[in-house]
């Protein structure tokens, strides 16, 4: 019997923030038909992969991005960046960026992911974009003006498949598009704590013996209205993972402090601390025939410097307007110059945000005077104050 393949224009394998962001970017900006793949049913519990208990700074930028995309966020509860202190422990460099001096109400704002998600999902149900969720891509076959899908439950046909399945994303490597990866022999240990004093809308990078330690001003409740609760992601080399995470919350908060310091007064750690591995992935291609990978899918990277999903949200905007411009839907004209208008911004970010990791989670007793000095210079040189801030702010 032959398959009776559904037509859209476009396709989008995964339904995390990244797939729900585009498939409504591409909603409102134009008339294709449009359809998300998403293995996993939406919940709000903080055990959705794509929508778990962390937090994510979304930059200055990153919310004009959405406004432009006309995706409204007015119910989304946030916490403005209105500081940014990097500090280095037992060592003299230290720089403080101030969004008021710059001219800026804030940097950007902290969100919580499962509420951004709960947000682009209501948003979706108000659409005709197709959700298919508990499904997954089994198969794919590429001719020369269309794509044939397969899932678990559905037969697509589109001219434009978009993964957006995060760093393991099955189908890139079913369809043969390599990427590189390096461990970076560290993870990320997450958690929420409240601080004895205000943070007062300041974030925090503090790079210590054990790792950079990254402090989010989260947004406050009608049960915390004091500025006092904060997200920890404190990165830290792999052996030492089984250590902090048998700690008591006693324990966890005690070491804390010890390599952080006191300017926040003491801590107290409010959530059972979560660990995952840290890593660099770059998708070798991020096209292919047909196939355009954005997000996670074409980098992932080390969240030293909040860079990953506000180059993720360019990617969004570019493929947007790639393709309301060209009218070749999927033909490799278009997707070559969206690879193109996207591999400046994605080189630069990749580039500095390695870099960040190489300098500043290196233990190498000789480069820690060296980074000292950079801080301090960052800190008493305006030109390279304003040109990090502005990187802060995802300004490309």
């Amino acid at each position: 019997m032959t398959k009776v393949y559904k037509p859209f224009d476009i396709v989008i394998s995964g339904g995390g923030i990244a797939g729900c962001a585009l498939a409504l970017a591409l909603h409102n900006n134009t008339q294709y038909r449009i359809a998300v793949i998403e293995p996993h049913v939406p919940r709000w519990d903080n055990k959705h992969p794509s929508f778990d208990a962390r937090v994510i700074a979304l930059a200055d930028e990153s919310w004009k991005i959405l406004k432009a995309l006309g995706i409204e966020l007015p119910s989304l509860n946030s916490s403005p960046i209105k500081k940014i202190c990097v500090s280095d422990r037992r060592h003299f460099g230290q720089t403080v960026l101030d969004a008021e001096t710059m001219g800026k109400s804030c940097f950007g704002k902290v969100v919580h992911l499962s509420e951004l998600g709960r947000n682009l999902h209501e948003q979706l149900e108000n659409t005709e974009i197709e959700y298919l969720m508990g499904s997954a891509i089994e198969e794919v076959s590429r001719e020369r003006d269309c794509i044939n899908i397969q899932t678990s439950g559905h037969s697509l046909i589109c001219r434009l498949l978009v993964l957006a399945e995060g760093a393991r994303s099955p189908t890139r490597t079913q369809l043969g598009m390599i990427s590189s990866q390096e461990n970076y022999q560290q993870s990320a240990v997450i958690a929420n704590i409240e601080t004895q004093l205000s943070h007062n809308g300041r974030a925090f990078e503090r790079f210590s013996q054990h790792g950079p330690i990254a402090l989010l001003p989260l947004p406050q409740t009608n049960r915390e209205k004091n500025g006092r609760q904060m997200s920890l992601v404190w990165c830290v080399d792999e052996e030492k993972v089984p250590i902090i995470m048998a700690y008591s919350p006693t324990e966890f908060s005690s070491h804390l402090q010890t390599l952080f310091g006191d300017k926040l007064g003491c801590f107290k750690l409010l959530s059972e601390p979560e660990h995952y591995p840290l890593s660099i992935q770059i998708a070798k291609d991020n096209v292919s025939h047909r196939v355009v990978c954005i997000a996670n899918t074409a980098q992932t990277l080390h969240p030293i410097a909040g860079q990953g999903f506000n180059l993720g949200l360019r990617d969004i905007r570019d493929l947007c307007e790639t393709v309301r411009q060209q009218t070749d839907l999927g033909s490799y004209k278009q997707i070559r110059a969206y690879q193109k208008l996207r591999e400046s911004d994605r080189n630069q970010t990749i580039a500095l945000t390695d870099g960040l990791v190489r300098v500043f989670s290196n233990h190498n007793v000789p480069l820690t005077p060296l980074r000292s000095m950079g801080l301090s210079f960052l800190n008493f040189s305006g030109t390279a104050k304003t040109a990090f801030a502005e990187f802060s702010m995802g300004q490309r």
